[in-house]
């Protein structure tokens, strides 16, 4: 007979398990991930005003907001595929087929908007679907399915512009990148709600709780009554959706067709994640952890950049960091085991 759902705790950075919780809801190790990622990105914010004195003005604060915001929706993405023990290899892709969808569709008029916005969101819609229902009914491990779909993405967005892409957004649509909301740019208001609405879905939510439950043992949490092969789909079809929303977000900044926007961010969605503190075995890792490795790693590739670090040498370092984070995350992974 199943058990009630009830039997699982969740704790405020999310962890399912009957551990108790300590202060405010905060398990140790899962505080020690997400400010680990907040002290680094402290430090890095400090380094940049040392190199830069005028970084130090919240116009600067400000607009660095804004060009990390799309990276922190999709780490909040690729947070959810995580949590169920999974990962999103397509995320990049995506992002890609959203901005030659979008300029593509507009090609510099607000007429189409809403044909445009339906379509990617259909678009993202399809490959969530596809992604989920791929990993739990035919069993194909989840990094398989992802790299094989960024692959016909690939090949899909090749195809329609025969690799020379053309559109533009008109003017008025880049209000969604560029705009201020009082003091506050656009971008990150949309970041920040986001980010809220996912903190209150996973930590206040019956949803919440059957997704870190599915993460830390889905036999258990079938056997407790969850339906996990739902919560699983709906994780990618939640990803796709947070990466076509930060897709919009980086085709309004941009303004034009491209073929390589949405190359780094599969690697640094992961990286932003892990360095977070959500664990590749599932049902651990929480949103305060996952913005600030966002705004980390966007940092840090910023700074790269100012020192004019060449892309190569970018790459290795994010591969050092991501392959440490890596390593932290199995170590992390098992003292919860032994635990």
């Amino acid at each position: 007979m199943r058990q009630p759902l009830t039997t699982f705790a969740t704790d405020g950075e999310g962890a399912a398990g009957g551990q108790p919780l300590g202060l405010l809801g905060w398990r140790r190790t899962d505080f020690r991930a997400a400010a680990l990622a907040w002290i680094g990105t402290a430090c890095l914010l400090a380094t940049m005003w040392i190199l830069a004195p005028a970084a130090a003005s919240w116009n600067y604060v400000a607009n660095l907001l804004r060009q990390a915001s799309p990276l922190g929706l999709v780490a909040f993405g690729q947070m959810l595929t995580l949590l169920v023990a999974g990962i999103d290899m397509s995320v990049g892709s995506l992002i890609t087929l959203t901005n030659i969808l979008l300029t593509g569709i507009l090609n510099s008029s607000m007429d189409r908007l809403a044909w445009a916005l339906a379509a990617v969101y259909l678009a993202c819609f399809a490959v969530g679907l596809f992604n989920g229902l791929t990993v739990t009914y035919l069993r194909v491990p989840p990094i398989v399915v992802t790299l094989a779909t960024g692959t016909i993405l690939q090949g899909a967005y090749l195809i329609m512009t025969d690799g020379v892409p053309g559109g533009f957004v008109p003017p008025a649509f880049r209000v969604v990148a560029e705009g201020w909301i009082g003091p506050l740019p656009t971008a990150w208001v949309i970041w920040t709600a986001v980010g809220g609405l996912l903190w209150i879905i996973l930590y206040r939510s019956p949803y919440g709780r059957r997704l870190y439950a599915t993460g830390a043992n889905a036999r258990t949490a079938f056997a407790s009554g969850v339906r996990v092969e739902p919560v699983i789909v709906s994780a990618y079809v939640l990803s796709s959706i947070l990466t076509v929303t930060a897709g919009i977000l980086l085709t309004s900044y941009v303004g034009v067709a491209s073929l390589t926007i949405g190359d780094s961010f599969t690697l640094n969605s992961l990286a932003a994640v892990v360095l977070g503190g959500t664990l590749f075995t599932g049902g651990r890792g929480g949103v305060i952890g996952v913005a600030g490795g966002a705004l980390f790693f966007f940092m840090l590739e910023s700074i790269l950049v100012n020192l004019q670090v060449g892309q190569g040498a970018r790459w290795v370092v994010q591969g050092v960091l991501l392959l440490v984070m890596v390593i932290v995350s199995a170590r992390r992974a098992d003292e919860g085991g032994r635990g």
